[in-house]
């Protein structure tokens, strides 16, 4: 410390006193039997209440009755001394009407032969809303990866293991996802050959991480498949991830292969068809020159002229 900035005055209760009631998060003192025997002013930002109403009221007044009985139950181990310190979650209701979750963090302070819980509450409400929201969003988004009728895949970067797989790529794949999970495309022998993730992967990097319409042929358990995919690298958790997705277009090119060959076999037929067309007549004009000598061999008078 500075001469400018003089050491607290740690031997003044009001000093104290003062850091409390400045606090930002609430702190109150219980009895065994809940009833608050002091609360600092952030239970108004907290709860809309004043202190002054607060106190010698019990603090499971405004508690969600679902909480009151885990309360009561830390209340008593607290008091009782069977723990010195424990963190749990309650719903408290606001002036509005409106619930709020808190996070109670509530130790033994023992007071002239008399044992209080001293509890920190902070609002967590926003947190819990945002966690749970969020739970919701990868929840639905579970759902729709998993119900996909294109197939989906999440995989490390750095070691190709399989951390999610939905069920479409399960089913045109022939795995179990116990199977897959854990292991990599070359365990399962999906990519045929070793060298053809190295060439993916090198398609990826310089395609800055992505790839879009990229045609692969895998070889999974139940035969060769051949995908159109789409890529995309992720950083999870400060580690790199591949996101997969794709379409089986397996049926669709041997459809298209046969149309070809369809294709070319009526062009052949129409090929041989004309050629049959111009030697009939062709032979037709044979024929008929053949026919008029024939019948010139027969006239004596048209012979000697030939």
């Amino acid at each position: 410390m500075t001469a400018e900035s003089p050491s607290p005055p740690f031997d003044d209760p009001a000093f104290f006193r003062e850091a409390v009631e400045l606090a930002l998060d609430v702190v109150l003192l219980l009895d065994g039997t809940g009833r608050i025997v002091y609360e600092n002013p952030a239970v108004e930002r907290l709860l809309g209440y004043p202190v002054e109403q607060r106190l010698d009221m019990s603090a499971f007044d405004l508690m969600h009755p679902d909480d009151a009985p885990a309360v009561r139950e830390a209340l008593g181990r607290i008091v009782g001394g069977s723990v010195e310190s424990l963190t749990i979650e309650v719903q408290l209701q606001h002036r509005s009407g409106d619930w709020r979750r808190v996070e109670a963090v509530a130790r033994r302070w023992l007071r002239g032969g008399e044992a209080f819980a001293l509890v920190n509450l902070r609002d967590v409400t926003d947190r819990q809303r945002a966690a749970e929201a969020l739970e919701r969003s990868n929840e639905m988004l579970s759902k729709m990866l998993r119900s996909s009728r294109n197939i989906v895949s999440l995989t490390r970067a750095s070691t190709g293991e399989f951390v999610e797989v939905n069920d479409e790529w399960l089913r045109v794949s022939g795995y179990e996802r116990a199977e897959v999970l854990g292991r990599t495309a070359d365990e399962l022998g999906i990519w045929g050959d070793a060298p053809n993730r190295e060439r993916l992967l090198r398609d990826i990097r310089a395609g800055g991480g992505r790839l879009r319409d990229y045609e692969i042929t895998t070889h999974p358990r139940a035969g060769t498949v051949e995908f159109i995919i789409n890529v995309e690298t992720l950083d999870l958790d400060g580690e790199p991830h591949i996101l997969m997705t794709g379409t089986d277009v397996t049926e669709s090119r041997r459809v298209e292969a046969q149309l070809r060959q369809s294709q070319k076999m009526e062009a052949l037929g129409h090929l041989t068809g004309g050629v049959a067309h111009d030697f009939n007549n062709l032979l037709s004009v044979v024929m008929g020159n053949a026919e008029l000598l024939l019948e010139a061999s027969r006239d004596p008078g048209l012979a000697r002229m030939a």
